[in-house]
């Protein structure tokens, strides 16, 4: 089993495998080596990756890996709809990325 370093508002992630996986202390794990894979791999525009999109400034639509079917962020539960989530609130996504430590992926790989 894998382990995944979050941001600091994802509480929970439901994976296509594991199901639903609570962070504690902003690790997620007992997760499959393949999703900790899939969902820590850089993501790059010819692997069609559109990273976060603002709509208007004010909220904000999240491309997730395929292996992710809902996250929770900040106490609101998104469902993953064609691979994105959203709209989510700017002030939101300000945390979420601003607890990113890899600039090409969304979440860390820590053990897997």
């Amino acid at each position: 089993m894998a382990t995944i370093k979050v941001p600091s508002n994802v509480s929970s992630i439901t994976f296509t495998s594991s199901g639903v996986k609570a962070a504690s202390s902003g690790l997620i794990t007992g997760i499959t080596a393949v999703e900790a894979t899939v969902a820590t791999s850089p993501y790059s525009a010819n692997a069609g990756y559109k990273g976060i999109q603002y709509t208007d400034g004010q909220a904000a639509y999240i491309y997730l890996p395929s292996v992710i079917s809902s996250i929770t962020i900040n106490g609101n539960v998104y469902a993953v709809t064609s691979g994105v989530i959203g709209p989510v609130p700017a002030a939101d996504v300000a945390v979420f990325i601003g607890s990113l430590r890899n600039v090409n992926a969304l979440f860390q790989l820590v053990t897997g």
